[in-house]
């Protein structure tokens, strides 16, 4: 009897599965149910359901990214322990792997992309989303997306590769950690895991710290996220303990119900990561230790077909869904809340369908005699798909030929028009990027000038807009601002702590010891608050002769800009009305049903004054009135301040 020798190819097979056995032997599958339950509420958020009549069901459900970076640190670390302890840890075996799993869907999503928008984009959004396509190619969306990130850019909202950057801080930190792994691999276990978690605190400190300084760098940078990645990696070394069935079920439903709290209490608002993000990473940690030494009732839930499938697919239905969202949004008129069904369903059914003929015949590949086949392929293939996105050409311009006009390439301008300047963002507006009373200048901001009418204009980024419209359509006036963003100007409001501290400064500090010729209360209103705002209105008749409410302003649920090149590009087909957003009006009747009877209170309605039967498109100067979806050009403020010259100053 004769034993065949392997071949190299047969034998890198074997020594590829050999690695793999032991965790294959483990295999989790409550980790694919927990892998649905970070997939969907992200979808759900990203899809605007975050709140449905009134419960909030996902208005944090962007953590589900969080869980899934402790998921893959687990999983991929223990890959990664088992081959060391093995002595076959092989970094050519550990990118093959990685190239296997994520270049082929990533790519077909990639290419999608690149072809979708050169069908309907025009040379401006072209341009950024075949930039995106490039840095996510070489795993840098995050540092890309960091750079353009901002409170008024509203574009990069409507950019279908936004969420590449997450996978790219992902692909980042399986640069480092490997190598940080492979060098501390002589180390005892408890040394190991004395090193692995002072970087992982040193790591979650500089996250926290950075959120007071530069919000966006701390959302999208690799060194305030690797914390939780490397949290996973935490747990795959942590001794083996046998827990008793009581004490599994207690862990792993505590940690999901810190999951459930942060994916239903945190909003978009939430200080984020940071300190916040331990509460879903701690979370899905305990759901995944929790279920390492024995079945619970939670992990055998987790199990369940459906939840499992949907975990399965979880990879795929997190690269296609934001692209399929965003497409939907630009171009999709009529009764939204059906058609979004049908695209959540659709969603749902392309992911499959890429698990199903894309990742899952990719992973079954196996590589020839060549060990670094696949990390050849993966940098060939990323050599294609960058010259595809170099060379991309804007069908629009095929298409459409002459019609791409002066005015188009006007209007295509406005889709990256930067407001913070004539709003004074970081002086008198506070934001995100500036989150701290310490950024507004009272020097500045709240000047006021003997002889001259002295009118403050109190509120959020509403009400910045309007601070340089005013100012220039009435020049005899010394406009104060005092704004901060998300910010709405009443007493009951509570908030940010910017919000709170800038309110408080105003009307404890600043108002009793001024006595102003008007004040004027603008902002996003929300519906519960109409009683409120109205109390707050002739409480501050205090501190000034006049008190004017001033209304919201039209609003669309997707960018005017985008909408006006959309009918200048379809040949004058206006389907902008499909696009507006019904709640400012109801908020509007409700403000002015609700006036109070007090002598020097006002209220401006913006529909009353600027819009008559509907609001128009354009301002007088020919720009667009909005410059997103909800606030307005300097140019639309300026008719606006125009439209009052009967009740104001």
């Amino acid at each position: 009897m004769s034993i065949a020798t392997p071949t190299g190819a047969q034998l890198d097979q074997l020594q590829s599965e050999g690695a793999l056995a032991a965790v294959r032997a483990d295999y989790r599958t409550d980790i694919d149910g927990l892998r649905a339950i970070a997939v969907v509420p992200v979808i759900l958020f990203h899809a605007g359901l975050g709140s449905v009549f009134g419960f909030h069901i996902a208005t944090g459900g962007y953590v589900g990214v969080d869980i899934f970076f402790v998921i893959s640190g687990f999983l991929i670390s223990r890959i990664i322990y088992n081959d060391i302890n093995q002595r076959r840890y092989s970094f050519a075996d550990f990118y093959t792997r990685r190239i296997k799993r994520i270049f082929p869907a990533l790519f077909a999503v990639l290419g999608f992309c690149l072809l979708a928008s050169a069908g309907f984009s025009v040379a401006n959004e072209a341009a950024d989303i075949r930039a995106s396509t490039l840095y996510s190619i070489f795993s840098l969306a995050n540092v890309y997306f960091a750079s353009k990130a901002g409170y008024f850019d509203s574009a990069i909202q409507s950019n279908p590769l936004l969420h590449m950057w997450s996978l790219s801080v992902e692909e980042q930190f399986y640069v480092v950690f490997p190598i940080i792994v492979y060098c501390i691999r002589a180390l005892s276990a408890q040394q190991r895991l004395l090193v692995l978690s002072a970087l992982t605190l040193g790591s979650l400190v500089y996250s926290q710290v950075l959120i007071g300084i530069d919000p966006d760098a701390a959302y999208y940078s690799i060194w305030s996220r690797a914390w939780e990645m490397s949290l996973g990696g935490i747990l795959s070394i942590l001794p083996a303990l046998t827990l008793s069935r009581a004490t599994r079920e207690l862990v792993g439903w505590l940690g999901a119900g810190l999951v459930v709290y942060a994916i239903t209490g945190y909003d978009s608002v939430t200080p984020f990561p940071g300190l916040a993000a331990l509460v879903p990473c701690l979370g899905a940690a305990a759901v995944i230790y929790a279920g390492s030494s024995g079945a619970t009732s939670l992990s055998r839930a987790l199990s369940f077909a459906p939840v499992r499938f949907t975990g399965l697919i979880s990879y795929s239905l997190y690269l296609w869904h934001w692209p399929i969202l965003v497409f939907f949004r630009l171009n999709v008129t009529g009764k939204k809340d059906i058609t979004l069904i049908l695209v959540l369903c659709l969603i749902f059914i392309v992911s499959a369908l890429s698990w199903r003929f894309i990742e899952q015949p990719f992973r079954r590949i196996r590589r020839p005699n060549d060990r670094y086949f696949f990390i050849k392929l993966g940098l060939g293939a990323m050599a294609v798909m960058s010259m595809m996105a170099v060379v991309s050409v804007d069908l629009n311009t095929m298409r459409y030929g002459s019609r791409l006009s002066e005015k188009t390439s006007y209007l295509a301008g406005f889709l990256t028009y930067d407001p913070a300047p004539s709003m004074r963002e970081g002086t008198c507006l506070l934001t995100w990027k500036y989150d701290n009373l310490s950024a507004f200048s009272p020097e500045t901001c709240l000047k006021t000038v003997p002889g001259a009418k002295n009118v403050l204009i109190f509120g959020d980024s509403h009400a910045a807009q309007y601070w340089h419209a005013f100012s220039t359509t009435y020049p005899d006036v010394n406009f104060l601002q005092a704004t901060s963003s998300g910010c709405m100007p009443i007493y009951t409001s509570l908030g940010e702590d910017r919000c709170r501290s800038l309110f408080d400064y105003v009307t404890k500090e600043f108002l009793p010891k001024k006595h102003l010729d008007a004040i004027m209360l603008a902002a996003r209103w929300k519906q519960g608050w109409i009683e409120d705002v109205h109390s707050t209105a002739v409480r501050m008749r205090q501190f000034a002769d006049k008190v004017y409410i001033i209304g919201p302003n039209v609003e669309y649920t997707v960018a005017l800009p985008r909408l006006l090149l959309k009918d200048e590009l379809s040949g004058g087909k206006d389907d902008t009305p499909e696009f507006v957003d019904e709640t400012p009006l109801r908020i509007d009747a409700a403000l002015k049903e609700y006036q109070p009877k007090a002598d020097g209170v006002f209220y401006v309605s913006f529909f009353d004054k600027l819009c008559g039967s509907s609001c128009p498109l354009y301002a007088r100067s020919g720009a667009p009135l909005l410059f997103d979806n909800n606030h307005l050009t300097d140019d639309g403020a300026s008719d606006f301040a125009d439209s009052i010259r009967d009740v104001f100053p």
